[in-house]
Formats: C-alpha cells, structure tokens, sequence
C-alpha cells in the first residue's frame, strides 16, 4: 500500500482553508467588498502556490495617504496682500495638499488657496478654496490625511492674502507627482 504524500495533502488543505475563509468572508459580510467607497484604495487577492497563502495588497490612488509616497513640506510665510507662491509648478505633476495649519493676522485678513502659472499664479488662477476669513490672529487648520485639494497639472500653488496688512505664517505638507 503506498503512504499518502502529507505534504500535498496539508496544502490542499491550507488552499481550501483560504478558499473558505474567503467565501465566508464574501458571504457573511458583502459589504467588505467596497473597500472605500471614495476610491481611494483598491483591493487585488492572489493566491500564492508556493507558501500556500493568500496575499491580499491595498493600492492608494490618493498620494496623500499612501505611506510609500514622501510628503514634503512648505513653510508658509507671506506677509503682504496679494497672491504668493508657495510650490512651484513642475512640467506635467499635479500638487496634491495633504495638509495646512497657518494663523492669519491684520486688519480683516482673508486667505484663498489658487493654482495658475505665471509670477505668482497670474496667469489661469482657479480658486481651490473659498474666501476663508476667520478673526485676526485665528489659526486655520486643514486636512485629515487624503487630499485637501490639488492643482490642475503643470500649475504652481499658491496663497492669495487680502485685508489690511495680512499675515499667514504656518506650514503646507503636500505630494507633487
């Protein structure tokens, strides 16, 4: 009588442990397979033969929270009315905000975020906030963790202050690809 091949028999066994462990999954939570709603992250499964294991992976599409991708940061320090550029533009990247916390000072002091091109984004401005006008010496905090806002691509980011002699200091934490 010939023995059994165990090991062949304790992978086939894992293979259909995993199997089933997916189907119940699948079965009893349907929803799960919605993995963020937003599309913000995509789900792939494979099976890999050689461990006997399941290899589940998460890409983030947002570079925001995707851990593999560097953040940089940017102080922001303007202190006059007016547009001022805080990331310049890059040939075909886009400028993705993850995050910004400034106060702004003076006399009615109102901030709005814009991309364009040109000297201080002069040229094609396109608002990517509201006015945002909080008392004088308020600090404004955005941001929690995805993408606050983004440039369109080949356009620089900048800040436009208006009031009586505004002042923004604080920092930008952004991804340019």
């Amino acid at each position: 009588m010939k023995r059994p091949n165990f090991r062949s028999l304790f992978r086939f066994s894992v293979f259909l442990l995993g199997i089933f462990s997916i189907l119940a999954i699948w079965w009893f939570h349907p929803a799960t397979a919605q993995i963020n709603r937003n599309a913000d992250q995509v789900l792939s499964a494979s099976f890999d033969s050689t461990n006997s294991a399941v290899k589940v992976s998460f890409t983030t599409i947002d570079p925001c929270l995707a851990p593999n991708v560097a953040k940089s940061n940017q102080a922001i320090s303007v202190a006059a009315a007016g547009a001022a550029q805080l990331v310049a533009l890059a040939s075909s990247q886009t400028i993705y905000a993850c995050s910004a916390a400034f106060t702004l000072a003076g006399t009615a002091p109102t901030a709005i975020f814009q991309y364009g091109t040109g000297t201080n984004c002069a040229t094609g401005t396109t608002n990517l906030t509201g006015t945002m006008a909080p008392t004088s010496g308020t600090e404004l905090a955005m941001g929690w963790g995805g993408t606050v806002f983004k440039s369109a691509a080949s356009n620089a980011l900048c800040i436009n202050l208006g009031g009586t002699s505004p002042n923004a200091q604080g920092v930008l934490t952004y991804v340019q690809q």
